[in-house]
């Protein structure tokens, strides 16, 4: 154990140096005891709270004298709290964005609406004409299929309109 390891689980070297695992590090028990049984290495984050929650990227690998026999476990870990922390922040932030971007998504779409629809009828506009036809010219060109457009004054609407005004209309 070196001493940034002493400093960081707030543990000395001669209180460890030989001693079984789980009965050092109790809240790993269950991870160190999985190694023992496997053999094999493992690798993980796991979280500790002892006084303030804290995570830790930890590895442990057993190493052999012999094929049969393990001799012991490396114990290799970081303090990656900040890390986990910052990405907390960087998570409620993404859901701050999430969300702005959808209120913004919403405003599009409202202005779009507006932008192609006379606000006193809802009747789509000239603007949404020009968008309609530009499309439907371009679909009987690639299907290659005749278009014909149609308009017409209703009763002389325009007229109405120019006389009592839209609200009349």
């Amino acid at each position: 154990i070196n001493p940034s390891a002493e400093k960081t689980l707030g543990i000395l070297a001669k209180d460890v140096l030989g001693k079984d695992g789980t009965k050092i590090f109790p809240q790993w028990a269950r991870v160190i005891l999985d190694v023992q049984s496997s053999g094999k290495e493992f690798r993980a984050d796991v979280y500790e709270g002892i006084g303030s929650e804290r995570c830790f990227d930890l590895t442990i690998t057993p190493f052999s004298l012999t094929q049969l026999q393990v001799a012991g476990y490396l114990i290799i870990f970081r303090d990656i709290t900040h890390h986990w922390d910052a990405r907390e922040g960087l998570q409620d932030l993404n859901k701050e964005l999430e969300t702005k971007l959808g209120e913004i998504n919403a405003l599009q779409d409202e202005l779009r609406e507006q932008a192609i629809r006379d606000p006193l009828t809802g009747v789509y506009n000239r603007r949404f004409l020009e968008e309609a036809l530009n499309r439907e010219i371009l679909r009987a060109i690639e299907k290659n299929y005749p278009l014909c457009l149609i308009m017409m004054d209703l009763d002389n609407f325009k007229g109405v309109n120019d006389v009592y005004g839209h609200k009349a209309g």
